[in-house]
Parts: structure tokens; sequence; C-alpha cells
């Protein structure tokens, strides 16, 4: 994990690595990498804390880490009080996926464990918040739109956000909490 994360520091931009995290104060900063193995089933979890506003960016399964519109991905966008899916197509451009969900991290202390649960036959990620289940999405299209195998991250505020113990493991497909 540690090597994981130093290779991804090396690819910041206006990214910084310290203490064990990314952290930047710039908006429109990416940072990310191409796994070498993203299961079918995969289980995306990391922590975020952020200064008075969060405004991110989580593309998956992207097969670009210099664009998190300019792909073949999902995106989750991920603001204070609501959560966002889009898929992204080179070809088809930019499409939102289902609803938003309303969340609020206000009350959270500025700090947050994010998972997404991504099933690729399916096209269905589910969003859990401090372990807590939000929303799943399940897309539409034929098609899973992410091509990839990377995972980057993008700022969409000049304010401190820190991106730290990224974990991405097998999923067994099950949502606890999904009624």
């Amino acid at each position: 994990l540690e090597q994981m994360q130093k290779k991804l520091a090396a690819n910041t931009g206006n990214w910084k690595y310290t203490d064990g995290a990314f952290e930047c104060t710039t908006s429109g900063a990416m940072v990310g990498r191409q796994m070498k193995d993203f299961p079918d089933r995969t289980s995306i979890e990391f922590d975020v804390e952020w200064a008075s506003y969060l405004n991110l960016y989580v593309n998956i399964f992207t097969d670009s880490l210099k664009s998190y519109s300019s792909c073949n991905a999902y995106s989750l966008r991920l603001n204070q009080t609501y959560a966002y899916l889009y898929r992204y197509s080179r070809t088809r451009g930019s499409q939102r996926v289902g609803s938003n969900i309303r969340i609020n991290l206000t009350s959270l202390k500025n700090r947050a464990t994010i998972t997404l649960k991504v099933d690729k036959k399916s096209r269905i990620i589910a969003l859990y918040v401090n372990g807590k289940f939000m929303k799943k999405w399940n897309d539409a299209q034929a098609d899973f739109a992410g091509k990839g195998s990377g995972l980057l991250f993008t700022t969409r505020s000049a304010n401190l956000t820190r991106v730290s113990n990224i974990r991405i493991q097998e999923w067994n497909g099950s949502l606890p909490g999904h009624s």
C-alpha cells in the first residue's frame, strides 16, 4: 500500500504526499494511478478530510489519468450535501446515472470514509459513507462505461482536501444496509 501511494504521489501536479495522505489546496488538481488488478466486483475505500468545503470527483475504472471528463469512466461527484454519479464516454460525452443523493457530510466534522462497491457485470455502483449505505446506482446503459483500470481523484475546490488510506479489494457482491 505504501508503495502504491508513493507511486501515486509521483504523478501529482498540485497534490503533495504528506504524512501518509495526499493533500491539495488547488481546484482542478488530479492524482491517480492505473491499477494492475481491478476485480470485476471491487470495493474502493478511502478516507477524505477537508477544510470548510468539500468538492471532490473520484473517477473509477478510468482509461485516463489526465482528465476527469475526457475518458471512459464513472465519476462520483461528492460535496458536503450531495453525491452524483456520472458516466463518461469519449464517444457520447457525459450522462448522469440515476438521481443524486442528498447526504450531510457537514455534521461529520470534515472527515469521512467513503466506500464505493462496484459490480461491472451488473453495472451497479453503491455508495457508503462511514459504513452506512447511502445509494445504489444501476447504470441502465448496455455497457459498463469504465474501460480502464485507473483510479483518479480531482479536487474541485481550493480548500484543503486530504485523501488517505486508499484500499481496493475484491468484493463479494453483498450490500449491507441496502433494503
